[in-house]
């Protein structure tokens, strides 16, 4: 663009716009956000600050069952480099994005708690003007209330999606776009009005009308792509509505190779069979292979498309644990031997490096190491295992491994200079789950038996569900005593000097015709009376345990 200033009639200036250099597009500029996986194993996609995911290498997980463990889940997104960029030519970047899947609550354990899917949603084909789905035919509801609809999208969306009433059971959605050629692929969620409970259709695509024509890599569109000396591929752009499969070494130099290097790429890590270590340039010729959207009369099969890049050789030395441009900082040990990595940082000649994980350096009796410390009675010196990935260098002299993980088979590098101090919280002991009330009563003065009756009165039932654990003999009430600390979340509760009704599973108090058992607990958690029995209907309070 250029533009004219008038600098004293009748001359002008003329001057070129400048043009704004915004460096290396990477990870951190992309931005990732709000990336999740659902208990049953749906993935909410990341939202990006810049750039484009074409490409990822999950679109689910397995479903984590009530009561079971949480699982660590990571998804590699292939994002397409935005024009302005220092590496524009390289096409795409890959980055992870990494959430921790939990079990569901029990609230949406229950199946009358939540909607019901069955079946599945069909693939839309040659959707054009308007195509609509009835979610009554798949979604129905339970003993909870229907909440809203929610539409949750697989990479690109190339349609309009529209609910005629996103509050409604029997809400239809319909699809529509202008575009030839095209697909997406879409999950819909359900909630119920009770407990927010979710669930979630099968994975659908949906395509529009296309020419009676069979792609080709034409309609691929590879645009970039670039190598790095030691091995990381960035793969070129391309339509996303194509599927890529597998991305293999085709020729190195002229010599023919033929290697998969399909989950390398994916997760960004360098090939050690592109390492070019022969002191010059060399043409890499990459075969990428592709499933064509619906919209092409070859979607059935796929097509490879050939992309050849230059790559520069490799003279650059290997950054190794021992190296002394490495800083370690703010990584901490919990009192219960959890490590603590959330505002710890590595970098490597001033540069931050993307840290993977972090354990112990003790065996867990495999091929890895315990991800925590035990417990220790007094300050403990500690050594951690830290893995992360070696990252671009400013200067643009990065090392040979740029772009893996330092040491990774060997769990990491070793890092000393933290301390583990003893566990003097009461609720890191051993001890057994009960319900408390939602209600409590008493103010801390009136004597816990007068203060019990007060469940008693108006001939009301108090829910008894609030699940704590306390550090009682054993597992049922009898075996609390005064002293015993109350406890939720791993912290001692407010009890507020106040009686609460208790109970080993849920249940309800007061007028219920039936004996209950309540305590007393102060505001530090410690049972300061109880358990006594109380019954409204006979007026028995039996307590022996006063403090």
């Amino acid at each position: 663009m250029s533009t004219k200033i008038n600098s004293r009639s009748p001359f002008y200036i003329t001057a070129t716009e400048p043009t704004v250099a915004e460096g290396a597009f990477d990870c951190t500029v992309a931005g990732l956000a709000n990336f999740s996986v659902e208990p049953d194993g749906t993935i909410i996609n990341p939202t990006l600050l810049q750039g484009t995911i074409i490409a990822q290498d999950h679109t689910s997980f397995s479903e984590i069952a009530f009561g079971a463990g949480s699982q660590s889940r990571t998804v590699n997104y292939t994002i397409k480099i935005p024009d302005g960029f220092s590496n524009t030519a390289s096409g795409t970047f890959s980055c992870p994005a990494t959430f921790t899947q939990t079990a569901p609550s029990s609230a949406c354990n229950s199946s009358s708690n939540k909607l019901t899917f069955s079946g599945s949603i069909s693939n839309l084909t040659n959707v054009s003007s308007g195509t609509s789905i009835t979610l009554s035919d798949r979604f129905s509801v339970n003993s909870a209330a229907f909440l809203k609809y929610e539409l949750i999208e697989v990479g690109q969306s190339a349609f309009s999606a529209v609910f005629s009433n996103i509050n409604s059971i029997s809400s239809t959605l319909t699809f529509s776009t202008g575009s030839v050629g095209v697909e997406s692929k879409y999950y819909v969620a359900g909630f119920n009005a009770v407990d927010n409970c979710v669930v979630h259709s099968n994975l659908f695509t949906v395509s529009s009308a296309g020419a009676s024509v069979a792609a080709d890599c034409n309609d691929v569109n590879l645009v970039g792509g670039s190598i790095t000396s030691n091995g990381i591929v960035n793969l070129p752009s391309y339509t996303p509505s194509f599927d890529l499969q597998s991305v293999k070494i085709n020729t190195i130099a002229s010599t023919d190779v033929d290697i998969d290097i399909s989950s390398i790429v994916q997760a960004g890590t360098a090939s050690s069979d592109l390492n070019n270590t022969t002191g010059s340039t060399r043409d890499i010729v990459l075969t990428l292979n592709f499933k064509p959207p619906n919209s092409f009369t070859n979607s059935g099969s796929t097509i490879d498309c050939d992309v050849t890049i230059t790559q520069d050789a490799n003279t650059t030395p290997a950054l190794s644990c021992t190296s002394t441009t490495i800083a370690y900082n703010n990584f901490l040990i919990a009192d219960t031997g959890d490590i603590v990595i959330g505002g710890a940082t590595v970098r490597v000649d001033t540069v931050s490096a993307t840290i993977v994980s972090a354990t112990t350096n003790i065996s867990d009796g495999g091929s890895g190491f315990l991800q925590a410390f035990p417990k220790v009675s007094s300050v403990t010196a500690r050594t951690i295992k830290v893995r992360f990935i070696v990252p671009t260098q400013r200067s643009g002299a990065n090392y040979s491994n740029t772009g893996q993980i330092l040491n990774d088979a060997s769990g990491g590098c070793d890092v000393t200079g933290s301390s583990q101090n003893p566990d003097n919280n009461p609720c890191s002991a051993s001890s057994n789950t009960y319900r408390l009330s939602l209600e409590s009563f008493g103010d801390g003065l009136t004597p816990p038996d007068l203060a019990a009756t007060e469940f008693c009165d108006n001939q009301v039932t108090h829910a008894v569900t609030r699940q704590v654990q306390i550090n009682s003999s054993g597992v049922n009430v009898s075996n609390i005593s005064v002293g015993n600390i109350v406890c939720q979340g791993g912290t001692p509760i407010n009890g507020g000097n106040r009686v609460h009704a208790i109970s080993r599973f849920d249940s309800v108090a007061g007028d219920t015709g039936s004996t209950f058992q309540v305590i007393q607990i102060d505001q530090f958690g410690m049972v300061t009376a109880g358990p006594f029995d109380v019954n409204c209907n006979t007026s028995d309070f039996q307590n022996d345990n006063i403090m």
